[in-house]
């Protein structure tokens, strides 16, 4: 019998239906659910996020934005109450690895959960992966260049760990798609586009001489500069 590791969930919201429709629903044996209705406040106090393999937070985008700024890395899963694609890029913006809107079946939730908590639990995440500039270590979600820092999400710490291991090669938004969010579902072209922008907005602050260069068409590349 396979052996499935089990990860624990955090999961906030205001919201007395939604945490009724969340917390009754038949969630897999080996995903542990507690809920909290001020997940800012929690962490503020002594709860300590870094028990948790993944958080749920359905809140306004700024709940998302204040965890983050709290210095917590944990993977997040936004519920939005927007069903278009800025409000999907607010989330994302504020720190977000994943979003569903305000009408969702439970069925996916379950699966989006399960694939963020297995890229944080998986075993073979490199601890530091690294071009002649800046290195990335997807365990602590943050990368380095001349002792300056920049703290990613786990998302954006994958993506720039695949492009310093395929430097100067193309690589297509669904190849991206594969190798972030698993072969569960696809992400979208968009999805791809809003996190790779992220990312190199957080990377020019160090600032990283190299750069992922969108190719019209086909895709994305890293060059790396001298």
């Amino acid at each position: 019998m396979e052996y499935t590791q089990t990860s624990e969930i955090l999961f906030s919201t205001s919201s007395v239906p939604t945490r009724e429709f969340v917390m009754s629903a038949r969630w897999p044996r080996h995903l542990t659910l507690t809920y909290v209705k001020d997940i800012v406040d929690c962490f503020a106090g002594d709860l300590d996020a870094s028990d948790f393999d993944c958080l749920i937070v359905n809140s306004d985008v700024s709940i998302v934005d204040d965890i983050r700024e709290m210095g917590v890395r944990t993977p997040i899963v936004s519920l939005i109450a927007g069903t278009n694609a800025s409000a999907r890029i607010e989330a994302f913006e504020a720190g977000a690895d994943d979003c569903m809107g305000p009408v969702f079946a439970i069925s996916e939730l379950i699966v989006r959960t399960e694939s963020l908590c297995r890229r944080r639990n998986e075993q073979d995440l490199r601890e530091r992966v690294r071009d002649n500039h800046v290195a990335v270590s997807v365990k602590t979600q943050v990368a380095t260049l001349n002792g300056r820092t920049v703290t990613l999400t786990l998302t954006e710490s994958l993506i720039l760990r695949l492009f310093l291991e395929n430097q100067n090669r193309l690589l297509s938004a669904e190849q991206v798609g594969r190798h972030v969010w698993g072969e569960e579902f696809g992400a979208s072209n968009n999805l791809v586009c809003v996190h790779l922008a992220n990312l190199r907005r957080k990377m020019a602050t160090l600032p990283w001489p190299n750069s992922i260069r969108t190719i019209r068409g086909r895709g994305y590349m890293l060059e790396p500069q001298g």
